[in-house]
């Protein structure tokens, strides 16, 4: 468990750490409290709607902007994810 909570990152890191030490002592536990967390996170539209809405903030450098970017993009599910005409058209070229 321990190493699957090494991979998380972001907002989900921190909710694992934020967790009382010894309040989850099994998989099952560890399932159950992330599931209740997280669940809403899988809806792919709510993953689209957050990267749409990423902006460069003075408070992130441009190597975690990129690292959210990628991250944000990720989590997008393929039939939702922009494809390259979609893109080259908000650009305008």
């Amino acid at each position: 468990m321990m190493l699957f909570a090494l991979s998380l990152d972001g907002d989900t890191r921190d909710w694992y750490f934020s967790l009382t030490q010894g309040s989850i002592t099994n998989w099952d536990q560890f399932n159950d409290a992330f599931t209740k967390r997280w669940a809403f996170e899988l809806d792919g539209s709510m993953a689209l709607d957050r990267f749409i809405a990423m902006a460069k903030t003075d408070k992130k450098s441009v190597k975690e902007f990129i690292q959210s970017f990628d991250n944000h993009l990720r989590e997008i599910p393929d039939r939702l994810k922009p494809n390259n005409d979609s893109l080259k058209a908000v650009e305008g070229t």
